[in-house]
């Protein structure tokens, strides 16, 4: 309730008046919907319906609508996308203004080749798009009247239209006007219940009661002849006329035998029956586990997952953060259904398309169709913290397209339309191997399944569209899909759920599901879906994008409600993906550790086989483990940097991607955007002086500060306890180590002593440098001002106890230890004599040590300043 999703249908559980005091206060940098939800700050006045009742995009509010960078084309209605989408033939625009003003690089002055049909704005389509009753060009020309006379729509694939658009014939008659003029709904077949002197086939249809039995087979299913018994002069009042279940009586002398529900009739014994498996195939309405039982089936929800009405139909993740995440132009947003927050999780690329997530790692990656690349970023568990995107600089990608990652085996692949290819990589990027290349014509979608061994892709060529499957390693390729396809854009796996895969395609509007060895193939829904680019499933739900609508939609993943709009005003988005913890089971062993592969290691039904780079091979008696290829060093460690520009800030970087400063949205200043345009800061990014972000930045500063005062004021109490009790607590003694044969002195206050200081002089080369002394440094030492008071200027003093030197024969220093003289060492005090060796030689005289208590002195401390004893 009042989460901004119509849980009730009618809208009820949103009503303003009851949730009016219960939606969360906006922070500085996000903006108020009309509507009361929160969006960031820098979405508004951006031309996108980000709120959903367009509150953000009012006249009134957006005098100045946000620029576009230097980097940027500021599209005809506003929008922003990369210079490098300009005239490429792509709309990266809405309003295709991205491709206006181009040269016409074709032959006739055409700006798409031959093989494609180019629209009035200059975008190419294939040539099978046209009159299919979709707006692919964006300006309709595809669907001009005068192109669909001159297309020749195939029968009986296809059906004409009225208005010369063509579909597949296959929709004809689905209750959806798939034509645009409604005449693909007309002359259909009407279905009606059956009345009481009629029998129901097993396929729907009524037949006339007198037929059944009759040995000939009025059913198309030819269920009107089962469990027949003519001239047996039996009837149901004969025990049930042997029936296991019910009997009914029919004309000349015969009956018909049933099953209850949930049984069907034994194939051996007609009079008997057999319990239906509900578990084996679509329509138990099981999110997760499904038990089948005598009669009827049981749901259950996989640990970590709950139904408040323990009936196992309603399975939620005990932790409900979950993450939406999705591609859009240059940017991978993000979504949280938790606390609804729709915010930009990280910025990098040109023209981001596929996406799966490492939910073990936290790890995001995703493809860029422009640039060539695959990139990869840490997920904040923060919303407010954008991530910093890392290039894998994978060598061979040119167009990748669809990703999925390994989680089992930390490897990731992908499907390249220009190269046609299927490949492989470690996580980090590194070891590719092709493991597809023949008869491709445009990998789109790709998913793995490492508990099963199994990758899926789907290969939407115009002409022959197909879904396949094949091992994780290339092995045991098969078509699973090849008929009433479209455009297969999208394809998911539901892990909880037997691994069954769910696909969408853009084309027909429509989402279907299949086991995952292909059978069981059912359509999940066509209501209301449109331009369906993307799907996944997590927990009971589906959610998908539509591009052309600029949506993200959910709904029940098995099609029995309306779809749920959860986010709008999307610029032509196009991969999608939950990221949640128990999204998959990463507790599942890949069996690579007990292989050793020196490279890469590829998941296959029941175990896993190891692989070389492409170009490379396995060395000789190695037992195929261990390639003839480098180890690059070091290994690429993941990213763990968060970007800390705050109030909707961005990063940016340098071609290295380092980042190096902050683009910060209008209304913000400072290094990371932090302080606001009244001048005051809004918050910290973590790691800067001051920066408190969230409650444990709090816990670890209060938290040390507490326990040590404790301990303070415990050591406080001991002390006082024991000086109390006579003990003489002496810390100088503690930490101070004293020579017993040397009296030290310590000193108390007195009233101020002026001392003349005179030149100190060391082997009559002038000042000595004094050296600073350590603040922790005991105080038994001698008074040099003293000592040479006591000693003829050319005479050099040797302390009876000097620091503890270590002698050197460095010709800087001389070498003392021989006797001989000190030289070029200004300043510097010789090292003392070692005590075995004999006393000090002519050339030296010892000094009285400064206030030696045993010599008589004329200058000793006459005013009581020095106390003696020993520590």
């Amino acid at each position: 309730m009042c989460d901004f999703d119509d849980d009730c249908g009618d809208n009820s559980d949103e009503d303003i008046t009851k949730c009016r005091d219960s939606y969360r206060k906006c922070s500085e940098s996000e903006f108020r919907c009309a509507n009361n939800k929160c969006i960031q700050g820098r979405f508004k006045c951006d031309h996108d319906d980000d709120c959903g009742d367009a509150s953000d995009e009012k006249d009134s509010l957006c005098k100045d609508f946000q620029k576009c960078t230097t980097e940027q084309f500021t599209c005809a209605s506003g929008h922003c996308t990369s210079l490098l989408n300009l005239c490429d033939g792509h709309r990266d625009c809405q309003d295709a203004s991205d491709e206006r003003n181009c040269t016409a690089w074709y032959p006739g002055r055409k700006y798409c080749p031959a093989t494609r049909f180019e629209c009035n704005n200059h975008i190419c389509i294939p040539l099978a798009w046209r009159c299919d009753a979709q707006n692919d060009c964006g300006d309709d020309s595809d669907e001009a009247p005068s192109v669909c006379k001159q297309v020749n729509c195939t029968v009986p694939e296809k059906f004409l239209c009225n208005n010369f658009k063509c579909v597949s014939s296959w929709r004809r008659c689905d209750g959806i006007d798939n034509c645009g003029d409604k005449s693909d709904e007309e002359n259909c077949e009407i279905k009606k219940e059956c009345s009481a002197d009629e029998f129901k086939c097993a396929d729907g249809t009524c037949i006339d009661g007198g037929k059944v039995c009759d040995n000939s087979h009025d059913c198309k299913d030819f269920s009107d002849e089962r469990g027949c018994h003519k001239g047996s002069g039996l009837k149901c009042d004969d025990n049930n006329g042997g029936c296991e279940h019910n009997c009914t009586d029919l004309s000349q002398d015969s009956y018909y035998c049933s099953c209850a529900p949930g049984f069907r009739q034994s194939s051996i014994n007609r009079k008997e029956c057999e319990d239906i498996n509900e578990c084996a195939t679509w329509g138990n309405n099981c999110p997760q586990d499904c038990l089948n039982v005598k009669g009827s089936f049981k749901c259950r929800c996989h640990k970590g997952f709950s139904d408040p009405h323990n009936r196992g139909q309603e399975c939620k993740s005990d932790d409900s953060s979950i993450i939406i995440l999705f591609t859009m132009g240059d940017e991978v947003r993000q979504y949280r259904s938790k606390s609804k927050d729709y915010t930009t999780e990280v910025i990098s690329g040109v023209r981001s398309a596929g996406i799966d997530i490492d939910a073990d790692r936290r790890l995001v990656y995703w493809s860029d169709t422009n640039l060539g690349k695959i990139f990869r970023a840490s997920v904040p568990k923060d919303d407010k913290k954008k991530a910093v995107a890392q290039d894998l600089e994978i060598v061979g990608a040119k167009h990748p397209e669809g990703l999925s990652v390994d989680w089992a085996a930390k490897n990731i692949y992908w499907t390249d339309y220009e190269s046609r290819t299927i490949s492989v990589a470690n996580a980090d990027g590194y070891y590719q191997r092709t493991l597809i290349s023949t008869d491709l014509r445009y990998p789109l979608a790709i998913a793995v399944h490492p508990g099963l061994g199994y990758m899926y892709w789907t290969d939407a060529n115009v002409f022959r569209p197909r879904i396949e499957r094949a091992w994780m390693n290339g092995d045991e390729r098969s078509v699973l899909v090849s008929t009433k396809l479209g455009f297969p854009s999208g394809l998911a796996i539901d892990f909880h759920m037997g691994g069954r895969v769910y696909w969408c395609d853009s084309k027909e509007n429509l989402i279907e599901s299949m086991k995952p060895d292909g059978s069981d193939r059912v359509l999940v829904t066509a209501k209301s879906v449109f331009n369906p680019v993307s799907v996944d499933v997590f927990e009971g739900s589906m959610y998908w994008l539509s591009e052309s609508l600029g949506q993200l939609a959910s709904m029940d993943k098995f099609g029995r409600e309306n779809n749920k709009t959860i986010q709008t005003g999307l610029q032509l988005p196009k991969g999608l993906k939950v990221f949640h913890i128990n999204r998959y089971n990463i507790s599942i062993k890949s069996g690579c550790k007990k292989l050793a592969c020196s490279h890469l290691c590829l998941i296959i039904p029941g175990g896993a086989r190891c692989a070389c780079p492409e170009g490379t091979t396995f060395l000789p008696d190695t037992n195929n483990t261990s390639c003839d290829a480098a180890h690059p060093k070091p290994v690429r460690p993941p990213p763990g940097d968060v970007c800390k520009c705050l109030n909707g800030g961005v990063c940016s970087s340098d071609e290295n991607d380092v980042i190096t400063y902050c683009k910060c949205p209008t209304g913000f200043d400072g290094d990371f955007c932090e302080v606001s345009n009244n001048g005051t800061v809004t918050q910290n990014p973590e790691g800067i002086a001051g920066g408190i972000t969230s409650v444990e930045d709090h816990v670890a500063i209060i938290v040390p500060i507490v326990v040590g005062g404790i301990a303070v004021l415990i050591l406080v109490l001991v002390v006082f306890i024991l000086r109390k009790r006579g003990v003489d607590f002496n810390f100088k003694k503690l930490i101070t180590k004293s020579n017993p044969n040397s009296p030290t002195v310590s000193f108390k206050e007195g009233g101020k002593i002026r001392l003349g200081v005179p030149e100190m002089t060391f082997d009559g080369q002038g000042h000595a440098e004094m050296q600073p002394t350590s603040g922790d440094s005991p105080t038994n030492f001698s008074n040099p001002i003293y000592d040479n008071l006591h000693a003829p200027q050319s005479d050099v003093i040797l302390p009876i106890h000097g620091p503890n030197y270590e002698s050197s024969t460095d010709p800087e220093r001389g070498d003392a230890s021989n006797g001989g003289s000190v030289k070029g060492s200004k300043g510097r005090i010789p090292p003392p004599q070692s005590p075995t060796s004999p006393g000090p030689s002519k050339e030296f005289r010892i000094a009285p040590r400064a206030l030696d208590p045993n010599m008589d002195d004329d200058e000793r401390d006459n005013t009581g300043l020095v106390k003696f004893g020993e520590l």
